[in-house]
This record gives structure tokens, sequence and C-alpha cells, in this order.
């Protein structure tokens, strides 16, 4: 099963009209502090999303050219692993809220072909609760400033019918995970600076490295850095490889080492 065993069956059905606009403002008052993107999906799950049914979420934010996890819940580990990054230019679902800028709620079928069968099986089990029941998936662009910025997915029970009211509901959600991602990029670049102000002024080393090495620091590999900072695996690889030749290291524990030695990383 793609999805995780300890979610529990709350089959609802019909059509959606009665939504929690109190889950919505807690919801906003939870993102003002910034948490990590898993709690962010959880909460959303619990919180507005709770009117819908909602069983997962998972949100992508645009990196360059691909959709990149940046938070997850109620998915298992070996789905998430193969379903982490996305070209924006692909027929799934997601890419097409993110490049189409609305909400899509059914699959085009086209997706499929570009799969192996391995990832066909775990996509179709992913529509499937522990129980049994039909699911569905519903694809949300995430905007600011009047662009999309990444996109977010919503699996509910298939039997349920979005109207109208439900649709400004996902908007809504929509616009505070926009507002959260705008937050958490502006609250990483601040940390960035003031770290960056420690090394000499000819050091060349940014703000987004000086992330991927706190999570070194922190004994994470490169997937799991890719996952909480919103980055490819490819990007995280070329991040750690540049660091190393900034900091004239040849692997990730020297890496951390002189990183400590500099300043630039905490004591252990």
């Amino acid at each position: 099963m793609a999805l995780q065993q300890s979610l529990a069956s709350r089959n609802r059905g019909g059509v959606v009209t009665e939504l929690a606009p109190a889950s919505l403002s807690g919801f906003l008052r939870f993102l003002s502090a910034s948490p990590e993107g898993g709690a962010v999906a959880e909460a959303a799950v619990h919180g507005p999303l709770s009117s819908l049914d909602a069983r997962a979420t998972t949100i992508f934010a645009a990196q360059g050219s691909d959709l990149v996890l940046a938070g997850d819940y109620g998915f298992t580990p070996e789905f998430l692993e193969r379903f982490h990054t996305f070209s924006i230019s692909s027929p799934f679902r997601m890419c097409q809220a993110y490049r189409q800028g609305e909400v899509i709620e059914r699959p085009s079928g086209v997706e499929h072909e570009w799969i192996s069968d391995y990832d066909r099986e775990l996509l179709t089990a992913s529509l499937l609760s522990p129980e049994g029941e039909a699911l569905t998936s519903t694809s949300v662009p995430i905007m600011s400033k009047g662009r999309a910025i990444g996109v977010w997915n919503v699996v509910t029970p298939a039997d349920t019918t979005l109207d109208r009211g439900a649709f400004n509901h996902l908007d809504a959600v929509s616009a505070a995970m926009g507002m959260w991602m705008a937050l958490r990029e502006k609250d990483r670049s601040s940390t960035a600076t003031v770290r960056r102000e420690r090394l000499s002024p000819h050091a060349r080393i940014t703000g987004r490295q000086l992330e991927v090495l706190r999570l070194l620091g922190a004994g994470k590999t490169n997937l799991q850095i890719s996952v909480r900072l919103g980055f490819s695996d490819s990007t995280v690889k070329k991040e750690v490889q540049q660091i190393m030749v900034y900091l004239n290291v040849h692997d990730r524990e020297a890496a951390v080492a002189r990183a400590r030695k500099l300043g630039l990383l905490d004591p252990e």
C-alpha cells in the first residue's frame, strides 16, 4: 500500500459542502511559525482539509524545471522515494495544474504511459486506502504574486464530489501554502546571510549550500536533504560537491568538521 496503514477509514461520500473556516484560520496561525513541510502537510490534512475527508497530501515546490517534494503526510517511504521529483513539462496531473494554474481533479491517463510497471503499481496503490476503499487525488497550484510557485495534492474518497464552495476552500488553502512558501524562503535567506558573514569576503559559498551543510552536519543523506529542502537529488549532489571544493576537503565528514571549525555550523 502506498498509503500509510495508520490512516483510518472515514468515508463520508457525497457532495462536500460543510467547510471549516475556523480550521483554516488555525492553519494560517500555524503557518506563521514557518514550520517544516511535513508538519504543514499533516496540519493541512487534520485541519482545513478534514472537511474534504482528506487521507493524505503532498506539497511540491518549483525548483528550476522540476517540481520537488517539500512536504508530505500519509504516504509510505517507498512511494516517496520514487515520486519526489517531477519534470514540470511532464503530463502528470499535478504538473498540468502547475502549468495551467488551475485545479485538476482527474488524471489524464497519458501519465501512466511515461512510467514503469512498478511505478504504475505504486500510483495505483496510492489510490486505495489500507482498508481497500477507492480514493482519488486532486492537484491544486500554489500561487504567489500571480504566478505558480508550487503545487499540492490531496487524496480523498473517490465518491466525493467537490462543489463550488469546496473549490473556493481549496483556493484558500493554496493561498495559505503560498504565504508559507514565501515566508520559508525569506527565513532561509535571513539565516544564510548571518552564517555567510562568518566567512571571509572572498568566500563563494551560497545560502543554499549553508542549508545543505547544516543537514550534512545532522547526518542526513542526499535524498533526505532533497526532501527536506525541496531540491532535486542532482541539485543536492552538485551542492555537496561544490561545498567540498570551497572548503578544500575530499569527503562529507571532513566538510562538516571544517565547517564547524570555521564557525559555519554550531559545535556538536
